[in-house]
């Protein structure tokens, strides 16, 4: 690594005088006397590190030092390096500290909007559910980060953010400085009244009981809206209070769409407030520190140590997959071990293409309805992902037994499956492997989707593809007679699959005798639903020209079927609709046996762990860390865990 370099201003002849404070032109961040350090927390693994210092004295004297010089200076001497970084360590805590004490003086010398480029709309664009947010209805926990909102495009299905923790972090800032700066305690609890405002009008716009909403907005309106609320927010005018009774009064007669945008416009007359008040305090305090700490976790790429194998879960062509619990949160994970050697004699010379195209695809996806990839890593002789854990079994058992899912249980199941599948294509991944055994169910009863072993990338240039692949009484005939047909085939054989899942759950056999016939006979059953079987009928249909969702609105055919009773689909990846199948559980597993055997995979990987690096069996860009991965552990124990703030 190399040192970082400064580049000072020559010999100031006099001192510059400090730029007006309203706005700030220039930003003090330190002020270094004789023997401090400067730029020790911009070393970079390669390039040239750049600051600007303004001397405010007649004289300056900047000494920098290469790190190739550190480098040879540390390999001499191996005991440097431990003392080096302790003391930095401690300059670098000195140093915070003496900030904190500075901010709290004097807001124009150190001002956070220089550090990160992150605006008001970024903490409150993308909040989530009040009941991942409200602890004992005081601390609330949700949001983003300006970057990763920047660049995750949204559409009805697709996924919520998981990044729930910078709201809260933000309201944990106005409340302390509430309690402890009295001289600003009144206008800090109006901001306070008005974020919660902002959750209370998220909920109303995330109720999935459109019944309830005329009462919700009532509710909203008299605490903070009336002038005699009990929590009246002084960013309302009395125009707005009107304009917002005359948007009630005609609440019952507008569609359910429009009544969720009632307190739009009044949302971001209270962020603005916030913003004005608080938001650049905010930026320049220790809680937006704390922020980027849990960013700066995201580059770093775990490896097994800071994982504890507790047992096998199953077993697969090429390794085992286990349960760990990651060492610094505590949080539970499920952990592919692919052994390389076996994926090399099974896959051929092809192996690191196969494989590597499965990762990536994962990498790309995050949604509530998928096993989501949170690291990625290996060693000399194991590829190891690391995924979110799903205890509770897969939906096989319905369809291989006796034992069936009711009818609103498998409309619950299609209505997530459709769901998901949706965002898939929206992402452009064609998943071709749709059945039973590939949909998990969670504690809560909502499916995750797992194996990407078989699906594919497409884009404009590149829609369709060729190959047969998929599993036979699942596969639709367009994918079947593909190389026969000289026809590729495109989203609409993921659209076949799911109606014959619908069917198999409701009938526990599949739709056609001999699919692999020309024309098969479609196996008559009674769904008791006109509307059920309608759906099914249409998404079988064997010319996918004129299968349901592959006509001109797509997928809008599906989500607009009358067997979804006029759902309201934006709600459902927020999971706001209470499951039918919350209990359902899969066969159970011995589990001491597989302890055992988890032990003795854990010892294989750690003598791997020991080997030196092998070219010949590395994967290139094969680390991964996901961006959500990091927020969410801290969300799942933040109540467990003890903070600065």
């Amino acid at each position: 690594s190399r040192a970082p370099r400064a580049r000072a201003a020559p010999r100031a002849r006099s001192p510059r005088p400090r730029p007006p404070p309203s706005p700030p032109q220039a930003v003090v961040v330190g002020h270094r006397g004789a023997g401090d350090m400067f730029g020790e927390t911009s070393l970079l693994k390669s390039g040239v590190a750049t600051a600007s210092i303004v001397c405010d004295g007649s004289e300056a004297t900047l000494l920098c030092i290469e790190g190739s010089f550190l480098e040879s200076l540390f390999t001499s001497q191996p005991q440097l390096p431990g003392r080096f970084f302790a003391f930095l360590a401690q300059y670098q805590a000195r140093r915070l500290s003496d900030l904190t004490k500075l901010m709290s003086k004097d807001k124009h010398e150190v001002a956070g909007q220089n550090f990160a480029n992150v605006s008001i709309n970024d903490i409150f664009s993308n909040p989530v559910r009040r009941r991942a947010i409200r602890r004992r209805n005081s601390t609330r926990n949700s949001a983003h980060s300006g970057a990763l909102l920047r660049n995750s495009a949204r559409n009805s299905l697709s996924a919520p953010t998981p990044l729930q923790a910078y709201m809260g972090i933000f309201r944990k800032y106005m409340t302390r400085t509430a309690e402890e700066e009295p001289e600003q305690r009144d206008s800090f609890a109006m901001s306070l009244a008005m974020f919660e405002f902002f959750m209370d009008v998220q909920d109303f716009k995330s109720e999935p009981d459109a019944k309830v909403l005329p009462e919700m907005a009532k509710k909203i309106f008299v605490n903070f809206v009336e002038e005699k609320g009990t929590m009246a927010l002084s960013c309302f005018s009395a125009a707005d209070r009107e304009a917002l009774a005359t948007k009630l009064s005609n609440l019952l007669s507008s569609p359910v769409a429009e009544a969720r945008k009632t307190f739009d416009a009044a949302q971001e007359a209270a962020v603005g407030a916030i913003e004005k008040q608080c938001f650049s305090g905010f930026l320049a305090s220790e809680h937006f520190a704390y922020i980027l700490e849990l960013k700066a976790k995201e580059g770093v790429v775990p490896g097994l140590p800071d994982f504890r194998l507790i047992r096998v879960l199953g077993q697969g062509g090429f390794g085992q997959v286990l349960e760990v619990v990651k060492r610094d949160c505590g949080k539970h994970y499920a952990m592919k071990v692919m052994h390389k050697e076996m994926m090399r004699r099974c896959l051929g010379s092809s192996w690191r293409k196969k494989i590597a195209l499965e990762k990536e695809l994962m990498a790309s996806l995050n949604h509530p309805f998928l096993v989501n990839l949170a690291y990625a890593f290996q060693n000399t002789e194991f590829l190891i992902l690391v995924m979110d854990l799903v205890i509770a079994g897969d939906l096989s058992e319905f369809v291989l037994t006796k034992k069936r899912l009711t009818s609103d249980q498998t409309r619950f199941v299609i209505m997530e499956t459709v769901c998901v599948m949706a965002y898939c294509h929206t992402q452009n991944v064609l998943y071709r492997d749709m059945k039973p055994e590939n949909l998990l169910i969670d504690e809560h009863g909502h499916i995750r989707m797992i194996d990407m072993g078989l699906a594919a990338r497409i884009s404009k240039k590149q829609p369709k593809r060729r190959s047969r692949v998929g599993t036979d009484c699942y596969m639709a005939p367009e994918v079947r007679h593909a190389k026969e047909r000289k026809e590729p085939y495109g989203t609409s054989c993921d659209w076949y699959t799911i109606g014959v899942l619908t069917y198999e759950f409701s009938a526990g056999t599949v739709p056609f005798a001999k699919p692999e016939v020309e024309s098969p006979v479609y196996r008559p059953h009674d769904f008791k639903d006109a509307e059920a079987e309608n759906f099914v009928r249409g998404l079988l249909d064997q010319d996918h020209t004129t299968r349901l969702g592959c006509g001109p609105s797509g997928t809008g055919e599906i989500l607009d079927h009358a067997y979804w009773r006029g759902i309201e689909w934006e709600l459902v990846p927020l999971k706001k609709f209470e499951s039918p199948c919350k209990g359902l559980k899969g066969p159970p597993k011995r589990k001491k046996e597989k302890e055992n055997q988890a032990v003795q995979i854990a010892n294989d990987i750690s003598e791997a762990e020991r080997e030196e690096p092998d070219s010949e069996y590395s994967v290139a860009n094969w680390d991964f860390v996901s961006p959500t991965a990091v927020i969410e552990e801290y969300m799942e124990n933040m109540y467990q865990c003890v903070s600065s703030i």
